[in-house]
């Protein structure tokens, strides 16, 4: 059992900072591991892939 708790929050935490690295803000970063509501995830997912799609319009613009 004890294996399978640390294989789990070791993947939450890689996923986390994963997380960090595409968005670049630490503060959502260390929030992410709390949220475990598929729906509040997925809204953030969404918002990441917005403002980033604007950011690269500007960028080409």
């Amino acid at each position: 059992k004890s294996r399978r708790q640390t294989k789990q929050s070791t993947s939450v935490f890689l996923f986390g900072d994963r997380f960090v690295n595409v968005i670049g803000t630490p503060e959502v970063g260390s929030v992410y591991p709390h949220i475990m509501d598929s729906q509040c995830l997925l809204t953030l997912v969404f918002n990441i892939n917005v403002s980033m799609r604007v950011r690269q319009t500007g960028q080409s613009t």
